[in-house]
């Protein structure tokens, strides 16, 4: 009995701190409607973790395939994503998400027109903003030292970076919420 209580205040805990994620991720303009719907998106980069947080060397296919799903029909999590984890929100360092592997993910999954330059459109910020300017900046730099076999040529500004975002707050579900804790629902 007492075993269960634990369990239970675990999933409490767990999710309180979801919420207080969601909560800190709404800073951009239409924060709150863009965190909501990033959030719904979430579980689609589940098989990029082991990427983003150093784990894995090279993204699988599941991941590309993930990525590639969410540049296409909502990039702007990718971008929000980026931003958030660019922050460097206090949840998401957490979670051993690295901002060096989510800016590495659209090169490491070979995804065609993904450039990070169009994120402060994306997310309705000022072009002379701050925030603007870490994908602007971001976009001039090149990769270093990457494991993969991607040419030389390759640039920041064909990387996506939402898809890490999406990666962070996966990253998060699958630290925080204990296993067994949708079984108590369903």
């Amino acid at each position: 009995m007492k075993k269960h209580h634990l369990s239970r205040i675990d999933e409490l805990i767990s999710l309180s701190f979801l919420l207080i994620v969601c909560g800190t991720l709404g800073t951009v303009n239409g924060g709150d409607d863009l965190a909501t719907k990033c959030g719904e998106v979430v579980e689609k980069v589940i098989p990029c973790l082991k990427f983003a947080t150093g784990k894995a060397t090279t993204a699988t296919k599941e991941c590309c395939d993930a990525a590639s799903e969410i540049k296409e029909s909502n990039p702007e999590c990718l971008c929000y994503i980026i931003l958030q984890t660019h922050k460097g929100s206090p949840q998401i360092k957490q979670m051993g998400i690295q901002e060096d592997k989510l800016l590495h993910l659209p090169s490491a999954c070979n995804l065609k027109n993904a450039n990070i330059t169009q994120c402060p459109k994306l997310l309705g910020l000022p072009g002379t903003s701050p925030d603007a300017a870490i994908f602007t900046n971001a976009s001039k730099l090149s990769p270093t030292n990457e494991a993969s076999n991607s040419t030389s040529s390759a640039s920041y500004g064909n990387i996506i970076k939402p898809p890490i975002i999406i990666t962070h707050i996966l990253l998060f579900l699958l630290i925080a919420l204990p296993t067994g804790f949708l079984t108590i629902y369903i």
